[in-house]
């Protein structure tokens, strides 16, 4: 698979770019993560350390919801499910290091795509204009 910017993750709503939220319980990740969607361009409106967070009328204040900092894979499926029950509309992108599997359990959770966390050290021009995030072509469609 082929590393994307993360604009192209968090995919155009018709002519527009997404309103996006951004939740993720550790602060150094969630700035990253709103970084990196401001930088390609994205409006995030709503920025939270819980999907326990949002709230009915969330769901027209964003189209997406973007889920960081989750390490465990059950962690990630509880947080995609506690999310789409409060805002079954929104698209559910998440940003973990994990492996294929991984991947597959938080596609399989309900999750719209997935962005994997790189190591910086690599040097990849794209992850560090994601903020450090390598994303990769894993979207449901």
């Amino acid at each position: 698979m082929e590393a994307v910017s993360a604009l192209e993750v968090v995919a155009p709503i018709g002519n527009r770019s997404p309103v996006v939220a951004v939740v993720a319980s550790d602060e150094v990740v969630r700035r990253r993560a709103t970084s990196a969607l401001a930088r390609d361009g994205q409006l995030v409106s709503i920025e939270i350390t819980s999907p326990d967070e949002l709230e009915h009328e969330d769901g027209r204040r964003a189209d997406t919801v973007v889920i960081g900092g989750c390490a465990r894979a059950d962690q990630r499926a509880a947080a995609i499910r506690a999310t789409t029950i409060r805002l079954p509309t929104v698209r559910i992108v998440v940003i973990a290091a994990t492996d294929a599997n991984g991947v597959h359990k938080a596609l399989e959770a309900g999750a719209d795509g997935f962005v994997l966390d790189a190591d910086r050290s690599r040097g990849d021009a794209r992850a560090h204009r994601a903020g450090g995030a390598r994303v990769r072509s894993s979207c449901r469609r």
